[in-house]
């Protein structure tokens, strides 16, 4: 399933507030909450049998790819 139908599918859910606040949140701090909360709550949806193992992998990656950590030195990776 393509993350724009995992977002609409989420979008009363807390995960799906924590898709959007990903997309908007700028402060690093605030970044860090929801990365473990959308992290946190993509495992216990994957536990209760309400994502399947290919929608856990896709919300996984988006997550993943909204995290952007500056490194001493200027240098840039991803959060994980």
């Amino acid at each position: 399933m393509a993350i724009e139908q995992l977002k609409k599918r989420y979008a009363n859910h807390p995960l799906g507030t924590a898709l959007q606040e990903l997309d908007k949140a700028t402060d690093i701090n605030m970044l860090h909450r929801v990365y473990i909360s959308a992290k946190t709550m993509v495992l216990l949806l994957k536990y209760q049998t309400e994502l399947t193992e290919s929608e856990a992998k896709t919300l996984d990656e988006y997550i993943e790819s909204r995290i952007t950590v500056f490194q001493p030195g200027g240098n840039q990776s991803n959060y994980s």
